[in-house]
């Protein structure tokens, strides 16, 4: 069947069909006419959570199931870790083209083969403000995929998202992610600085494993880099450098009266406390209030920024929050 009659006879049939069960039996039909033995659309995130707000339609060997989401091996999954590189997605053999596959992710490519995932296409599917999701047509041979292959199940893979995001019901869909653990957002926090895994290890005093383990678990969350920093980084962040602003800005405002205390700040006649500090020198005799108001207006304005700080601190710390 030739690519354009069979894309067009897939989303026909797609627009009627009103269940999963439904939508699964005609991708499988499609699937199988193409050569592919196995396909899924998934919520990424779907993997650590068995929530029915995410998409899950799959016909996997149910002993693969088992081992891939049982032995966490979609952490270290090089087909998802390689997709996330490309924004069309890529057929498996590509995989050494855009990451470079460590023993443990060569290892679950073998074990794939041995549940009959032999040669595949997936595909990423990101929508805003809902967790990634992925697209895959397997085969049980190693035939190679054409260009006509890769083209035809990347329209029958977004076709069929869209159908499910429908039936599933857009409000139904709510992208709750899972809070990350202090050391979690310290790693990831050192990947956005450019750190290897091995240096987060030694700057950390963790294991290698440990920290390649603590990232893929924020990426399977369906954590995107957007979320990372705004929801998980800057809360972190944000608290230390307000006070840090308000402990600054008390620093300057008396730096400022020191230095026209002195004369090498501001020149009469712009007013400045040091200046007026200054010229009640002459005056502390017959009138101390010269000196003393401009004095306790240093000290009550430093002092308000110093707990302006502590205030906001409290009120934006992560940990009095979560």
């Amino acid at each position: 069947m030739g690519l354009e009659r069979l894309s067009s006879e897939f989303e026909t049939r797609v627009r009627e069909v009103m269940n999963d069960q439904e939508l699964a039996a005609i991708l499988g039909d499609a699937a199988n006419e193409l050569g592919f033995a196995h396909y899924a659309v998934v919520h990424s995130v779907s993997f650590r959570r068995d929530d029915p707000s995410f998409i899950s339609i799959d016909n996997y060997p149910e002993s693969w199931a088992e081992e891939f989401v049982g032995q966490r091996l979609y952490l270290d999954d090089p087909v998802h870790a390689a997709c996330a590189r490309t924004p069309s997605g890529l057929s498996w053999d590509r995989i050494g083209e855009f990451i470079a596959p460590s023993p443990r992710q060569i290892s679950i490519l073998e074990k794939g083969r041995a549940h009959g995932l032999k040669a595949g296409f997936t595909m990423p599917i990101r929508m805003t403000d809902e967790p990634d999701a992925v697209f895959t047509a397997a085969r049980d041979t190693d035939a190679e995929l054409s260009s006509e292959d890769v083209l035809t199940a990347r329209l029958i893979g977004t076709v069929a998202f869209d159908r499910a995001r429908a039936i599933l019901g857009e409000d139904r869909i709510v992208f709750e992610p899972v809070a990350l653990s202090p050391r979690q957002i310290d790693c990831i926090a050192l990947v956005a600085q450019g750190k290897s895994d091995w240096e987060i290890a030694q700057i950390l005093g963790l294991s290698r494993d440990t920290v390649h383990e603590y990232v893929e678990a924020a990426r399977s969350i369906g954590a995107s880099r957007f979320h990372v920093m705004i929801r998980e980084i800057m809360p972190n962040v944000l608290s230390p450098v307000i006070v840090v602003a308000t402990v600054r800005i008390a620093h300057v405002i008396i730096l400022e009266a020191s230095l026209s205390f002195l004369g090498l700040g501001v020149q009469p006649p712009t007013p400045s406390w040091g200046v007026m500090l200054a010229d009640a020198q002459s005056y502390l005799s017959s009138a101390p209030r010269l000196a003393v108001y401009p004095g306790l207006a240093i000290f009550f304005c430093a002092l308000a920024y110093n707990l302006l700080g502590d205030g906001l601190r409290d009120v934006l710390d992560p940990r009095t929050t979560r």
